[in-house]
């Protein structure tokens, strides 16, 4: 049976990920094999949090108030 979960070859980017619930679905997406780019505007949070997981996630800090950003982001 094939895992419903399974995210290899797949991109997220996880907004508010410094924090909570963010930092677990970047964790949650990261080990089931998803490419994530970790979006806060607490740059060092992120980029210590990506720091785990080598090339599978990256930082990148963006305020998603800031239309700029976000273009600039995706």
């Amino acid at each position: 049976m094939t895992d419903k979960f399974e995210l290899t070859g797949r991109v997220a980017i996880v907004t508010g990920a410094a924090g909570g619930i963010g930092a677990e679905i970047v964790r949650a997406f990261a080990g089931r094999g998803a490419n994530v780019l970790a979006v806060d505007l607490d740059e060092a949070a992120v980029a210590e949090l990506a720091a785990g997981y080598g090339e599978e996630v990256a930082a990148h800090r963006a305020d998603v108030t800031d239309f700029a950003d976000i273009t600039a982001t995706v």
